[in-house]
């Protein structure tokens, strides 16, 4: 058996995600391809800032304008926050939120 860089799984992938956070806003963009032969729903996209001392400031799930993306392509998204900063250094971390259901 052999392992390859390719996802095979029916989830979204997000790349190319890239986030500034300068006097209280932060602005962020980022690309979620769908590498199915079908379209899936636009997941959800969870937003982190936390501070040097892991205290979480800023916390925020984005809906995406674009709902759907086509079976083998991509979307491009870039938006802007802001939050209380005390010119403190701090960490943007994105997670896509999923639902994934049994049947």
């Amino acid at each position: 058996t052999s392992v390859t860089g390719v996802q095979t799984c029916a989830l979204p992938i997000l790349t190319d995600f890239v986030a500034t956070a300068k006097n209280g806003q932060i602005k962020f963009s980022g690309t979620i391809t769908n590498g199915l032969e079908r379209p899936i729903l636009v997941p959800r996209i969870k937003i982190l800032v936390i501070r040097e001392d892991r205290k979480i400031i800023l916390e925020k799930t984005l809906v995406l304008d674009q709902k759907i993306i086509k079976p083998k392509s991509m979307i491009k998204f870039q938006n802007g926050l802001s939050f209380k900063s005390n010119n403190e250094n701090v960490s943007v971390k994105a997670t896509l939120l999923k639902e994934i259901i049994d049947f």
